[in-house]
């Protein structure tokens, strides 16, 4: 995922909540169980009075007894924690086996203002007690209240608590990854219309779709009219550049025509140094005129109105129009063309692009011309070569320009290079051009297979 994703941010919102959900919960199930466990202590407390108030027993010389005591064991195991305790006016008459020669601290800060209570307190050893006091008088008339004191070591709570915690650790981080799973889910999935129209518009670039097509949520189906919209008003701006173009190219013509009869008449008239600088900025703006009018014929990548083509079949079809030319027939052909090659680019645009290659290649030849073409890195290569005289290094790059031409005993305008350079740029390829290993030149265009828009677009 990239910085700055929307996906990365969604799953960090959910990550965020998650975290402060989970935690609050788990605040809340502790306060919840250390509650819930309290109260069931303190229940078990209220038993243990209840069954100590219902065996105390006054004899008739007013000694105190237990006719019978708690069954829990603890109450025998000593400093378990587990205590009772029987006191008269601050003084201990009867105790649990646990407590030893020991006895439970008693003063007013814990002595109930009613019946019952629950209180903490030290105990032996500094243990922390939870206990409860109640208390009672026996039925004999003026005898002094008795207080039973119950307790049980604090610690039982706190190492539940602790396990329970740790339970529900366990339990919280499983949870919290199968919510995160969820919502890396729930993410992905509602992305995917977008995912789905990034697609659809690289095959809209690549000219296998005019338009945006399919069913998407209404959520985002504003966002695909307003994206065919817009290609509908690039493809009626590219349009009207083009007739603009066309118009100039035509408009023109009948000037130059007219110039180019004057510069005859001057020329019969002997002004021939006038009329042949006239013929020069006749020719210059002829090329110019070319050149626009083949750059207006352009569609380039952005174009809606083409399908991908077989680059081998076009290429086919246009070394068999040239080949049936005399000049072509004198020439050994040589091919090695990757088929199917398929590529998004307009066919018209890909017929003059290899057209010019093809055509400078056979004027120049001596004897053969080869062909090829591969796929390299996501790539179309289309290379061609001739054993003709071939072209010094320092001249390469006059030649690419307009109307240059590195011989003039040979027919032709010179900018056959040169709109080919323009269609490749038009798409964003590289044109190079050197020395070939058969003496000539060789011309290499490299185009992408591809005509991404995005960094992550074929991801």
């Amino acid at each position: 995922m990239e910085r700055g994703s929307l996906r990365v941010r969604l799953i960090a919102v959910w990550a965020v909540f998650l975290v402060i959900t989970l935690q609050a919960a788990s605040l809340g199930l502790q306060t919840l169980f250390e509650r819930s466990i309290t109260r069931r202590t303190l229940s078990e407390l209220t038993l243990d009075l209840s069954l100590l108030a219902q065996a105390l027993h006054r004899d008739s010389n007013g000694t105190v007894s237990l006719a019978t005591t708690p069954a829990d064991p603890l109450f025998d195991v000593a400093f378990s924690g587990r205590y009772w305790q029987i006191s008269n006016e601050n003084q201990s008459i009867l105790r649990s086996p646990s407590l030893s020669d020991q006895s439970l601290p008693l003063n007013s800060s814990i002595m109930p203002s009613n019946e019952q209570s629950y209180f903490r307190l030290k105990g032996p050893n500094t243990q922390n007690l939870l206990g409860m006091v109640r208390t009672l008088t026996l039925p004999q008339a003026g005898e002094t209240p008795l207080t039973i004191i119950a307790t049980v070591d604090y610690a039982e709570i706190e190492n539940a608590k602790r396990r329970f915690f740790d339970d529900l650790l366990i339990g919280l981080v499983g949870l919290a990854s199968l919510l995160l799973l969820a919502a890396s889910a729930h993410v992905i999935i509602g992305l995917k219309p977008l995912k789905d129209i990034h697609a659809r518009l690289a095959r809209v670039r690549n000219g296998e779709l005019r338009r945006l097509e399919g069913s998407f949520p209404a959520e985002v189906m504003p966002l695909v009219a307003e994206t065919n919209a817009l290609l509908d008003a690039q493809d009626d701006a590219l349009e009207a550049a083009r007739t603009r173009a066309r118009n100039l190219a035509h408009g023109l013509k009948t000037p130059l025509a007219v110039m180019a009869a004057q510069s005859r008449i001057l020329r019969r008239r002997g002004d021939t140094e006038l009329a042949s600088q006239i013929d020069r900025q006749l020719e210059a703006m002829r090329r110019h005129v070319e050149r626009e009018m083949a750059r207006s014929r352009a569609r380039g990548p952005g174009a809606t109105h083409h399908q991908r083509i077989d680059t081998a079949v076009a290429i086919m079809h246009l070394i068999g129009a040239i080949s049936i030319l005399p000049r072509g027939q004198q020439l050994r052909w040589e091919m090695g063309l990757t088929t199917p090659l398929m590529l998004g680019i307009d066919g018209a645009d890909f017929n003059e692009l290899m057209g010019n290659l093809i055509d400078n290649a056979q004027k120049w030849a001596r004897f053969k011309i080869k062909i090829e073409s591969r796929i390299s890195n996501g790539n179309a290569i289309f290379t061609v070569e001739d054993d003709g005289p071939g072209v010094a290094e320092t001249e390469i790059g006059r030649i690419l320009q307009w109307g240059e031409r590195a011989d003039t005993s040979v027919p032709g305008t010179g900018l056959g290079l040169a709109i080919t350079s323009d269609l490749v740029a038009v798409y964003n390829g590289r044109l190079d051009v050197g020395r070939s290993a058969l003496g000539g030149l060789v011309a290499t265009v490299t185009l992408a297979i591809r005509q991404e828009t995005g960094r992550n677009a074929a991801a």
